[in-house]
Order: structure tokens, then C-alpha cells, then sequence
């Protein structure tokens, strides 16, 4: 059953009102009244706007499913706290790594001021992996909203 018809049904039994009774307020047949409850069709954004009326309620109501707007049932999101720190991290290990192992490659990797040429290279690297963390958030972040909307329709 789709969410419409599944609301219309719910607000329409909470109100005490048959199909025909709901029928003779809109004007329309109680068969109209049964395809919409069975999500054979959809009532158009006026008729819509009239149920709402006639069933004292938002039109807000009628559109979204109840699961959805229940305190307790919230997406929980990625925390931001891996888009921050990442770049932190990235530049304590290049400054603690050139610290302890700089001198232990000089020689085949260069080191001083003369490889001033390298820092942008690093900092491309700080920022690539950040930009690195950013995208995965915001893909958990997807795949975790998916996976809410189609475990309601179960």
C-alpha cells in the first residue's frame, strides 16, 4: 500500500468516517475513496488540499509516511569530526615523520630547504586525503539514508 492511500485510510478510520461518508463530503464516488486507499489512484494536489480539510488535518500528513516523522526514528549521520581531524593527522605524521626518518633518507630522498619544491606536493596530499574522507562521509551518509527509506516500506 502506498503511503497516501495508507494515510488517507489511517486519519480517515481515526475520524470515525466510512468510505461513503468520506465519499459524500468530497464529493466523489466511494469507489474513488477505495482506489486511493489501495493505491489504485491518486488524488490531484486540490482534492488533496480537500481531504486534508475534511479530515481535519496538513496536507503534510496525507503526503508523508508517519515513520517519518517520529522523534524517535531520525537518520543518524557521519560525524564531521573525520573531515577535520584528518587534515591535523596528515600534518603531525609529515612532521613527525620528517623529524624521525628525514635523516634516515636524506640521501635518497633529499631533504633541506633546497626541496622547498616538495610542499606543495604535500600539502596536495593533505588535502587529497581529506577530500578522500569528505566523499566517504557523504556516501555512508547516502547509503545509510537508502537503507532507511527501504527498510520502511517493509
Amino acid at each position: 500500500m502506498n503511503t497516501v492511500g495508507k494515510n488517507v485510510k489511517h486519519f480517515r478510520k481515526k475520524q470515525g468516517m466510512s468510505q461513503e461518508g468520506m465519499a459524500a463530503e468530497l464529493h466523489v464516488t466511494r469507489q474513488t475513496v477505495s482506489n486511493w486507499e489501495t493505491g489504485k489512484a491518486f488524488p490531484d494536489i486540490d482534492m488533496l488540499k480537500r481531504i486534508a480539510t475534511t479530515l481535519d488535518i496538513n496536507v503534510n500528513d496525507i503526503i508523508y509516511d508517519a515513520a517519518e516523522k517520529k522523534p524517535g526514528h531520525i537518520i543518524k549521520t557521519v560525524s564531521a569530526w573525520p573531515v577535520l581531524y584528518t587534515p591535523v593527522v596528515f600534518f603531525f605524521l609529515y612532521f613527525f615523520g620528517m623529524i624521525i626518518y628525514g635523516p634516515l633518507f636524506e640521501r635518497t630522498i633529499g631533504g633541506g630547504v633546497a626541496e622547498t619544491f616538495l610542499y606543495p606536493l604535500y600539502f596536495g596530499q593533505i588535502l587529497l586525503a581529506t577530500i578522500m574522507v569528505l566523499c566517504t562521509c557523504i556516501v555512508v551518509d547516502e547509503i545509510r539514508r537508502r537503507g532507511a527509506r527501504d527498510g520502511e516500506d517493509e
